[in-house]
């Protein structure tokens, strides 16, 4: 599992909760080898994603995205305006300035974050954008 179809395998659980069989197929067609079984263990054992059982033996467990922390939604946030610039680098100061006013941050934090993030990529004097 590649963490550009996991990123894919979240942001459509970010839409509505999916079955597992339908993720399975979204991750294969985005290039994954994994069993559907190896897709459930990988999403129990993650933080901030939930396995619902399905009633029966042979419902399909339900996959949905848990609780994020502040961490995760401020990067969620950087992503989302780092993307609003159409490909185009972005200067940390700039995303600070664009973000919702709920995230009390830095510029420093969101250079920080963005480092962690495996869809971006800093470069030059703190500029932002996604990786290729």
């Amino acid at each position: 599992m590649t963490e550009v179809i996991l990123d894919r395998l979240t942001n459509a659980l970010r839409a509505k909760p999916r079955k597992l069989d339908e993720l399975h197929a979204l991750a294969i067609e985005a290039g994954s080898d994994w069993t559907a079984d190896q897709l459930w263990l990988m999403f129990a054992c993650l933080d901030g994603y939930r396995v619902e059982e399905g009633g029966g033996d042979t419902a399909k467990p339900t996959v949905s995205l848990g609780d994020r922390s502040p961490k995760e939604r401020l990067q969620e946030a950087i992503l989302e305006v780092v993307r609003s610039e159409a490909g185009r680098p972005v200067p940390a100061q700039k995303v600070f300035s664009l973000l919702p006013s709920e995230f009390v941050t830095s510029v420093a934090q969101i250079l920080a974050i963005a480092r962690e993030t495996p869809s971006l990529e800093v470069f030059g004097p703190g500029l932002l954008r996604l990786k290729r």
